[in-house]
């Protein structure tokens, strides 16, 4: 009888401690930090209008138009097109298709020489990408110290092992010289020419450093050596924050 008791008290011991571990105080449950995004600040982010189809010449009229509105070019020599062959949603998108060729040299028929515009640069000019990019057209008001999110949906037809999807933030002062730059997201192909790739987005935070009053954001595609053809769609940047979680109420 007595070892029936004693078994007896040692579970109820252990189920009390059980329930004792799991059991939190009301006062002492947390709520989880909530992420909160403004409002997409990129123009034109699915590159659906173009800069020659003005009204009232009916949206998409042009198939292959040259470039989308607040969008420029940027870099080595690239084919930066702007057409209908395949969307994340709409039915344009941006694409870069690199010739044989890197950020530093020019290849041809299996023979590379220096690139001519890989010389000494000054201060502000190392800011300047050398890597084919599309990049917003005009700076992006910003505020220094903030964080904010850059985020795109990427395809690509073909990319060669350790290349792919590049972006940067290139942050002006009010007169739009470079202050400074942060890389982005990215994405990198694991595998020589690497097959094609369905849509998969991409993102990252950056935060403006002082004296920061616009930015640049740009996309771009790394892959040099071999021809390749990278597509971004529907890109986001905007603020980026952290509301902090609270206690819950008794």
């Amino acid at each position: 009888m007595r070892s029936v008791r004693a078994r007896a008290y040692a579970c109820a011991a252990t189920a009390a401690a059980l329930l004792g571990a799991v059991t939190l105080p009301a006062h002492a449950a947390k709520t989880a930090p909530t992420v909160v995004l403004g409002p997409n600040l990129l123009p034109n982010p699915s590159f659906e209008s173009s800069v020659i189809e003005p009204s009232p010449v009916p949206q998409y009229a042009t198939s292959q138009p040259l470039l989308p509105v607040g969008w420029a070019v940027e870099g080595a020599t690239g084919l930066f097109d702007h057409g209908q062959h395949g969307a994340h949603s709409g039915k344009r998108a941006v694409t870069i298709s690199d010739p044989a060729s890197t950020p530093r040299d020019f290849c041809q028929q299996k023979t590379c020489v220096n690139d001519p515009a890989d010389a000494p640069r000054a201060s502000a000019q190392e800011y300047y990408s050398e890597t084919p990019m599309w990049r917003t057209q005009s700076a992006i008001p910003v505020t220094a110290g903030k964080t904010y999110e850059l985020s795109a949906w990427v395809s690509w037809s073909l990319e060669t092992i350790d290349y792919g999807a590049v972006t940067d933030v290139r942050w002006v002062d009010g007169n739009g010289v470079p202050v400074g730059i942060s890389a982005g997201p990215k994405l990198i192909a694991d595998a020589r020419n690497s097959p094609a790739l369905a849509w998969k987005q991409i993102s990252g935070t950056v935060k403006a450093p002082a004296g920061a009053k616009g930015a640049i954001v740009l996309l771009g595609d790394n892959d040099g050596p071999w021809n390749s053809s990278l597509t971004y769609d529907d890109a986001y940047f905007g603020t980026y924050t952290v509301v902090a979680s609270k206690p819950r109420k008794k």
